[in-house]
């Protein structure tokens, strides 16, 4: 089941891509046949998604994604994403990691990831476990990426 409306806007909500691996979006606007940047914002837990969405982007909604990927389904979230889409240059992954994953975790995603995309940043979070956490306690650190 895919609740989605493609136009020239994509709204995302929710999408099961099978019964194994399930991911949560929030609704914003996403222009994929402009040229301005994409960014594909990821983090492990839906209240992680939701600090990066008001503490760090402060509610920003066009032209970025917002993804929490249960169980960590990065590479069939983001393959997911490609397939709509929204690939290229102008395309940023941010994965917004759990203190628990290192940065080679995620090895086999950047490697099956960058030949679609134009960046790929891994941030953590310095003074706790996540993101999903009041604003006071989030202080953003980047372990890859320009």
């Amino acid at each position: 089941m895919y609740l989605f409306v493609l136009c020239e806007y994509i709204r995302f909500f929710y999408a099961n891509i099978d019964n194994t691996r399930k991911f949560y979006v929030i609704p914003t606007r996403v222009n994929v046949v402009s040229d301005e940047p994409i960014s594909i914002n990821i983090a492990e837990g839906v209240f992680d998604i939701l600090g990066v969405y008001y503490h760090l982007n402060n509610k920003n909604d066009i032209n970025q994604i917002y993804s929490a990927v249960t169980g960590s389904a990065y590479i069939s979230v983001l393959k997911y994403f490609i397939k709509l889409g929204l690939c290229g240059d102008n395309v940023t992954v941010n994965i917004y990691s759990d203190s628990d994953k290192d940065v080679g975790f995620y090895r086999n995603v950047i490697e099956e990831i960058e030949p679609w995309v134009g960046e790929i940043n891994i941030y953590y979070n310095a003074l706790s476990k996540d993101f999903g956490v009041p604003k006071d306690n989030i202080k953003l650190i980047k372990k890859w990426g320009n």
